[in-house]
Protein backbone atom coordinates (compact mmCIF):
# COMPACT_ATOMS: atom_id res chain seq x y z
CA UNK A 1 0.00 0.00 0.00
CA UNK A 2 1.45 2.99 -0.75
CA UNK A 3 1.72 5.88 2.06
CA UNK A 4 3.62 8.61 0.03
CA UNK A 5 5.71 9.24 -2.51
CA UNK A 6 7.97 12.04 -2.63
CA UNK A 7 9.83 13.38 -5.32
CA UNK A 8 12.78 15.04 -4.18
CA UNK A 9 13.61 16.58 -7.72
CA UNK A 10 12.67 16.46 -11.41
CA UNK A 11 9.48 14.39 -12.97
CA UNK A 12 10.91 12.01 -15.34
CA UNK A 13 11.71 8.97 -14.29
CA UNK A 14 13.18 6.91 -17.61
CA UNK A 15 16.13 5.58 -17.15
CA UNK A 16 15.75 5.15 -13.11
CA UNK A 17 17.60 2.68 -10.60
CA UNK A 18 15.64 2.13 -7.93
CA UNK A 19 17.64 1.64 -4.26
CA UNK A 20 15.76 -1.04 -1.87
CA UNK A 21 16.05 -0.61 1.94
CA UNK A 22 13.63 -2.50 4.62
CA UNK A 23 13.23 -2.67 8.33
CA UNK A 24 16.12 -0.55 9.00
CA UNK A 25 18.53 -2.77 6.37
CA UNK A 26 20.18 -0.13 4.37
CA UNK A 27 23.49 0.77 4.85
CA UNK A 28 25.16 4.36 3.78
CA UNK A 29 27.97 2.37 2.10
CA UNK A 30 25.37 0.85 0.05
CA UNK A 31 23.69 3.98 -0.95
CA UNK A 32 26.82 5.46 -1.85
CA UNK A 33 27.33 2.61 -4.50
CA UNK A 34 24.09 2.67 -5.57
CA UNK A 35 24.33 6.81 -6.44
CA UNK A 36 27.32 5.37 -8.58
CA UNK A 37 25.89 2.85 -10.49
CA UNK A 38 23.15 5.49 -11.48
CA UNK A 39 25.50 8.35 -12.22
CA UNK A 40 27.46 5.73 -14.31
CA UNK A 41 24.30 4.59 -16.12
CA UNK A 42 22.84 8.02 -16.32
CA UNK A 43 19.82 6.76 -14.54
CA UNK A 44 18.08 8.65 -12.13
CA UNK A 45 17.84 7.49 -8.53
CA UNK A 46 14.83 6.44 -6.16
CA UNK A 47 15.25 5.22 -2.78
CA UNK A 48 12.51 3.10 -1.93
CA UNK A 49 12.38 2.74 1.92
CA UNK A 50 9.75 0.09 2.93
CA UNK A 51 8.16 -0.31 6.15
CA UNK A 52 7.57 -4.21 6.02
CA UNK A 53 5.31 -5.67 8.42
CA UNK A 54 7.30 -8.20 10.32
CA UNK A 55 8.88 -5.00 11.54
CA UNK A 56 5.91 -2.31 11.67
CA UNK A 57 3.02 -3.90 11.64
CA UNK A 58 2.55 -2.90 15.67
CA UNK A 59 1.95 1.03 15.16
CA UNK A 60 -0.97 2.63 14.56
CA UNK A 61 -1.93 4.91 11.64
CA UNK A 62 -0.92 7.82 13.38
CA UNK A 63 2.29 6.83 14.64
CA UNK A 64 3.23 5.19 11.28
CA UNK A 65 2.57 8.50 9.67
CA UNK A 66 4.56 10.21 12.08
CA UNK A 67 7.73 7.80 11.11
CA UNK A 68 7.28 8.17 7.63
CA UNK A 69 7.54 11.68 7.74
CA UNK A 70 10.60 11.44 9.98
CA UNK A 71 12.05 8.88 7.09
CA UNK A 72 11.67 10.41 4.23
CA UNK A 73 13.35 13.80 6.09
CA UNK A 74 16.42 11.75 7.18
CA UNK A 75 16.63 9.83 3.92
CA UNK A 76 16.22 13.06 2.10
CA UNK A 77 19.14 14.53 3.37
CA UNK A 78 20.94 11.21 3.40
CA UNK A 79 20.68 10.94 -0.20
CA UNK A 80 21.66 14.89 -0.38
CA UNK A 81 24.78 13.95 1.60
CA UNK A 82 25.82 11.25 -0.86
CA UNK A 83 25.20 13.38 -4.01
CA UNK A 84 27.32 16.52 -2.47
CA UNK A 85 30.07 14.31 -1.32
CA UNK A 86 30.31 12.46 -4.97
CA UNK A 87 32.45 13.88 -7.75
CA UNK A 88 29.30 12.35 -9.92
CA UNK A 89 26.11 13.58 -10.77
CA UNK A 90 23.02 12.33 -10.72
CA UNK A 91 20.07 14.44 -12.70
CA UNK A 92 16.71 13.24 -10.26
CA UNK A 93 16.73 11.83 -6.91
CA UNK A 94 13.62 10.80 -4.73
CA UNK A 95 12.39 9.11 -1.82
CA UNK A 96 9.64 6.67 -1.88
CA UNK A 97 8.15 5.00 1.60
CA UNK A 98 5.95 2.82 1.15
CA UNK A 99 4.62 -0.28 4.02
CA UNK A 100 3.85 -3.43 2.68
CA UNK A 101 5.40 -6.64 1.47
CA UNK A 102 8.74 -5.83 0.46
CA UNK A 103 8.90 -7.88 -2.57
CA UNK A 104 5.16 -6.37 -3.90
CA UNK A 105 6.36 -3.28 -3.10
CA UNK A 106 9.51 -3.18 -5.29
CA UNK A 107 7.75 -4.57 -7.77
CA UNK A 108 4.91 -2.32 -7.84
CA UNK A 109 7.49 0.97 -8.16
CA UNK A 110 9.68 -0.76 -11.03
CA UNK A 111 6.73 -1.63 -13.06
CA UNK A 112 4.88 2.23 -12.81
CA UNK A 113 8.48 3.79 -12.87
CA UNK A 114 9.88 2.09 -15.67
CA UNK A 115 12.86 0.87 -13.81
CA UNK A 116 15.42 -0.06 -15.21
CA UNK A 117 17.64 -2.02 -12.22
CA UNK A 118 17.40 -2.70 -8.71
CA UNK A 119 20.37 -2.25 -6.12
CA UNK A 120 19.11 -4.23 -2.72
CA UNK A 121 21.24 -2.20 0.11
CA UNK A 122 22.00 -5.44 2.90
CA UNK A 123 19.04 -7.51 2.51
CA UNK A 124 17.27 -9.97 4.79
CA UNK A 125 15.65 -13.02 4.45
CA UNK A 126 12.00 -12.33 4.59
CA UNK A 127 9.25 -14.81 5.21
CA UNK A 128 11.47 -17.32 4.78
CA UNK A 129 12.77 -16.56 1.45
CA UNK A 130 16.45 -16.38 1.28
CA UNK A 131 18.22 -13.30 -0.07
CA UNK A 132 19.32 -15.47 -3.07
CA UNK A 133 15.04 -16.27 -3.61
CA UNK A 134 14.20 -13.50 -3.16
CA UNK A 135 16.82 -11.55 -6.25
CA UNK A 136 15.52 -14.51 -8.24
CA UNK A 137 11.82 -13.45 -7.61
CA UNK A 138 12.31 -10.08 -8.24
CA UNK A 139 14.41 -10.26 -11.43
CA UNK A 140 11.40 -12.60 -12.65
CA UNK A 141 8.79 -10.24 -11.78
CA UNK A 142 10.43 -7.36 -12.82
CA UNK A 143 12.13 -8.50 -16.23
CA UNK A 144 14.87 -5.87 -14.47
CA UNK A 145 18.44 -6.69 -13.30
CA UNK A 146 18.84 -6.88 -9.48
CA UNK A 147 21.83 -6.95 -7.59
CA UNK A 148 22.97 -6.74 -4.03
CA UNK A 149 25.55 -4.54 -2.46
CA UNK A 150 27.54 -6.49 -0.02
CA UNK A 151 26.88 -5.84 3.15
CA UNK A 152 29.99 -7.15 4.50
CA UNK A 153 32.04 -4.42 2.44
CA UNK A 154 34.18 -2.06 3.97
CA UNK A 155 32.76 1.87 4.16
CA UNK A 156 33.58 3.75 0.87
CA UNK A 157 35.86 7.04 1.30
Amino acid sequence: MCIRDRLMSGPDNIGELIYVSWGGTGRGAALRAAYDQAADADQNLTYLAILDPPHFADLDTGFIKLVIDELEWLLNAHMQTVAEASYKQVETMRVVVRTGEVDDEVVELAKTSGAQSIVLGAPIAIRGTSVDDLVAALRTRTGVEVTVVDPDAPALT
